[in-house]
């Protein structure tokens, strides 16, 4: 397996990558052009999940849970329940999600302490299209297998 180094170089030369297909791509009418939103959204999602949402959490000493810094105590109860290179931090699908599903948790109470839930959904609903939620999906999932191509996971869910 590749250390943080070699996984850092990797999805910023795939980040790279997807700029340089997509503008090839865009330029010549292949695809349609997305939003400002759509690529800020993209990029952003792709960069948290290269350097700070990865399926190297679950690991003691990691350099992605060190990058959390004083937070870094947030992703202990994820480490104990999660197995390393399992479905649930290795899976195509799964792993990402998982990780998503645990933030959510972790914001979930912060958010309803604050009565803030509501006020949240409406900018998300305002600023955010379809379009830029696909794009940071699609940044957040590459960046993962990007990752997991990297580790030669096995292809499961």
């Amino acid at each position: 397996m590749p250390n943080y180094r070699v996984h850092d170089a990797i999805n910023l030369t795939a980040l790279g990558m997807s700029f340089a297909g997509y503008s090839m791509l865009a330029n010549t009418n292949v695809i349609p052009s997305v939003s400002g939103a759509a690529m800020i959204g993209y990029t952003l999602s792709y960069l948290a999940g290269t350097f700070l949402v990865t399926p190297d959490l679950d690991l003691h000493g990691s350099k992605p849970k060190k990058r959390w810094g004083i937070f870094r105590f947030l992703w202990r109860p994820y480490a104990t329940l999660v197995p390393h290179r399992s479905s649930f931090s290795h899976g195509w699908i799964i792993g990402p999600l998982t990780r998503l599903l645990y933030l959510a948790l972790l914001t979930l109470p912060l958010l309803i302490l604050t009565n803030t839930v509501q006020a949240s959904r409406e900018l998300a609903q305002q600023y955010i299209g379809w379009d830029a939620l696909t794009a940071i999906v699609v940044g957040y999932y590459l960046s993962q297998w990007m990752h997991l191509i990297a580790d030669r996971a096995p292809l499961r869910p």
